[in-house]
């Protein structure tokens, strides 16, 4: 028997510190007051709010797609390619707060760095990003990994991932008294020079 298979590559990295994350999420809380209304999205019961272009966050782009950089080796590219994000927005989910399941098919890759959660990072709601194989039997009975319905991440300050745009993600309610603040963000590439940011291989 020979098997071939198609795999998808979720990347998990650390940031640049606590002090990076503090200092970004006291932005956060000024661009929600001075952006109070929601642009809601996949946001349930918390505030939701494009951040692209606000120089405040520019450290969060440079960050990301250094990080990028790295991740992207997996896949094993022969020729450069350039990268750009293309969207970026902040998350403020308090107490009951959760995003809805969606996935992002304008997008090459998606993920989210958490700047904020409670010390127990379980209690503020994982992200859970479901499992692509459309056979339910598999995704039910697979004897050898509990978790293989979902992959589930714990908002742990100063983490974030990477993952393929079209797989199907949500994030848990909020179960602490802490507001759980992440930022998500679109990456997209292309063997042709559309941004600033080449990567080599």
């Amino acid at each position: 028997m020979r098997y071939e298979t198609f795999s998808e590559h979720i990347g998990l990295f650390e940031g640049p510190g606590q002090l990076f994350c503090k200092k970004m999420s006291a932005w956060a809380y000024e661009w929600q007051r001075q952006s109070p209304v929601s642009n809601k999205a996949s946001n349930k019961d918390g505030w939701q709010k494009d951040c692209l272009g606000i120089s405040q966050f520019e450290p969060i782009i440079d960050m990301l797609l250094k990080q990028f950089a790295e991740y992207v080796k997996v896949y094993e590219f022969k020729d450069p390619i350039y990268a750009k994000v293309t969207k970026l927005f902040l998350n403020i989910n308090p107490a009951g707060a959760s995003n809805y399941m969606h996935h992002h098919m304008n997008a090459d890759w998606s993920g989210a760095f958490f700047l904020q959660s409670d010390v127990d990072p379980v209690t503020c709601g994982n992200l859970h990003v479901l499992n692509p194989n459309r056979n339910s039997f598999l995704t039910t009975n697979y004897n050898t990994d509990s978790r293989y319905h979902s992959l589930s991440f714990p908002p742990v300050v100063n983490s974030g991932l990477f993952f393929a745009s079209h797989l199907v993600h949500y994030v848990d309610l909020n179960r602490s008294n802490t507001d759980r603040i992440s930022i998500a963000y679109h990456i997209d590439a292309s063997p042709y020079e559309f941004s600033d940011f080449k990567i080599d291989f």
